[in-house]
C-alpha cells in the first residue's frame, strides 16, 4: 500500500496522470495544514486523487512538527503535499534514512523564507523594527484586532519557544 500510495503521490506532485482505481489506490490520508498554501495543494492532491484515481482522499488537520512526527512515527498522514522542515529536519532525515518517509516532490525545493516582516514604511519611521527587540520596543504599533490592551503581530512559522516568548512581550 506505502509503495502504492507513494508512487501515487509522485504521479499526482509530477503531474502525470494514469488510470488507477480504487481497490489499488485505496484510502489515503492527506495534511492539511493550518497554513493557505499547503491547505491549497492538499486541496488540489485530493481532487486529483478522488477523481483522477478513484481513491478515498480524506484531509485531516495538520501543522509541520505534529505532522512531521506522526507520519515518522506512525505512518499516518500518508501525505503531506507542503511541509516547513527547519523544526523537524533532523528527525525528518532520520525517518527517510530508516526508510519511513519518501519525499515524493519537490514543493519550495530551494526552501523558503521564513522571518517577521515588516512594512517598508514602517522600518523608514522606526528603524528599530528591523529586530526582535525593536519590534518589542513598539509593540503598541502592532494592534490587536480583539483588544486594545494587547498586541499582535502575524508571522511565519518559527520555532515554538521564540513565537511564545514574542507573544508574551507583544501582550504586556
Amino acid at each position: 500500500m506505502k509503495s502504492k500510495l507513494s508512487m501515487t503521490a509522485l504521479l499526482v506532485l509530477s503531474g502525470i496522470t494514469t488510470q488507477a482505481n480504487a481497490s489499488e489506490c485505496g484510502t489515503v490520508t492527506i495534511a492539511d495544514m493550518n497554513w493557505n498554501s499547503a491547505s491549497l495543494m492538499a486541496h488540489i492532491d485530493q481532487f486529483i486523487l478522488s477523481n483522477g484515481f478513484d481513491c478515498d482522499a480524506e484531509l485531516i488537520p495538520g501543522d509541520s512538527v505534529p505532522t512531521g512526527t506522526s507520519m515518522i512515527e506512525k505512518g499516518q498522514p500518508d501525505v503531506a503535499p507542503e511541509l516547513w522542515t527547519n523544526g523537524i529536519k533532523e528527525a525528518l532525515d532520520q525517518g527517510v534514512a530508516d526508510k519511513r518517509l519518501r519525499y515524493a516532490g519537490n514543493s519550495l525545493t530551494e526552501g523558503g523564507e521564513e522571518g517577521f516582516w515588516v512594512p517598508a514604511y514602517m522600518v523608514e519611521q522606526y528603524p528599530e523594527l528591523t529586530t526582535i527587540e525593536g519590534v518589542i520596543k513598539h509593540a503598541a504599533l502592532f494592534e490587536h484586532p480583539e483588544s486594545d490592551d494587547k498586541h499582535a503581530f502575524y508571522g511565519c512559522l518559527l520555532d515554538g519557544l521564540v513565537r511564545s516568548l514574542l507573544s508574551i512581550f507583544l501582550m504586556h
